[in-house]
């Protein structure tokens, strides 16, 4: 069994796990209040932030149109999963090791996306392998977003 790639460091994921992280991101990237501190240049560049124009995010974008052009059920099931998605925060209990070595459930919060019924998980997965085979190169996280999205917030 292959090792799950949110456990690995994001340069060793596998080009459609960065596809999909990106695309799950997606507002992130262009939304300029979230992403202000990621780095804009905004004299330069005024409507996106600088992010948006990275060559990997651009490669995205361009296939992501093709995918409408090509087979828009395909493009409406990806959009609705992953790039228009409407996240919600909830308790769930998860398994938790004690240093004793006892396991019990502890309360967790965990960030879920909530799915449009009618979206089908085959439907997304054929878009990502599509979108995957389309992209021109190999994908890749930039750094600014990876860090304002992973690393903890620091306060001075």
């Amino acid at each position: 069994m292959a090792p799950d790639h949110d456990q690995l460091p994001f340069d060793q994921w596998e080009s459609i796990h960065r596809i999909q992280f990106l695309l799950d991101h997606w507002v992130d990237i262009f939304e300029t209040s979230s992403a202000s501190g990621l780095g804009g240049d905004y004299d330069s560049i005024p409507l996106l932030p600088e992010i948006a124009h990275h060559p990997s995010v651009k490669e995205l974008d361009r296939c992501l149109g093709e995918l409408f052009l090509r087979d828009g059920l395909l493009h409406a099931h990806e959009k609705a999963y992953r790039v228009s998605v409407e996240w919600r925060v909830t308790e769930v209990m998860r398994p938790f090791k004690l240093p004793s070595g006892k396991k019990i459930l502890r309360a967790q919060l965990e960030r879920q996306r909530v799915v449009p019924p009618w979206v089908r998980r085959k439907r997304v997965a054929e878009a990502d392998a599509w979108l995957d085979n389309a992209f021109d190169g190999e994908p890749f996280i930039p750094e600014p977003l990876w860090r304002g999205l992973t690393e903890p917030v620091r306060v001075a």
